[in-house]
């Protein structure tokens, strides 16, 4: 275990060990990164396309996550395979966009499902008008058959 994660957890490496297989591998890939000043060009760079998109639309809708099929007990040492899969990394990476997740439903093999609604920069108002509505649209939350028997 490298330098880096054992200054995540405070130098401890007793602690360090019991971080899961991906995180492991997500702060070694980290830490082989840039520095402070080429992330930040980077990130101008990655939010330009992003911006200019949005002066057409008030509010984009995509899926939080690209998949239905990751499964929670499966330890994974391929950080760019769940990462890949993850549609709200672009968003956090830009940082200065309101993003707002929601419920959509459940696929055919029962997991639960969300999109998640990124507006213009700093306009949090918008995102939240478009999810009170699409949140009112697909009555997830009063519909009985939403929530998991107990």
């Amino acid at each position: 275990m490298g330098p880096f994660i054992e200054q995540i957890v405070e130098g401890d490496a007793e602690r360090a060990a019991q971080l899961m297989p991906y995180t492991r591998a997500f702060a070694a890939q980290a830490a082989a990164g840039g520095g402070y000043v080429e992330g930040l060009v980077a990130e101008s760079a990655f939010y330009r396309p992003f911006a200019e998109l949005m002066t057409d639309f008030d509010v984009l809708l995509c899926p939080t996550v690209a998949s239905t099929g990751l499964a929670a007990e499966e330890p994974c040492t391929d950080s760019t395979a769940i990462f890949s899969q993850l549609m709200t990394l672009p968003f956090n990476v830009i940082g200065r966009v309101p993003v707002l997740a929601l419920p959509s439903g459940i696929a055919p093999n029962g997991v639960p499902t969300g999109v998640q609604l990124v507006g213009r920069t700093y306009d949090d108002a918008a995102v939240f008008r478009v999810g009170a509505a699409l949140e009112q649209e697909l009555g997830l939350w009063t519909d009985a058959s939403w929530w998991p028997a107990l």
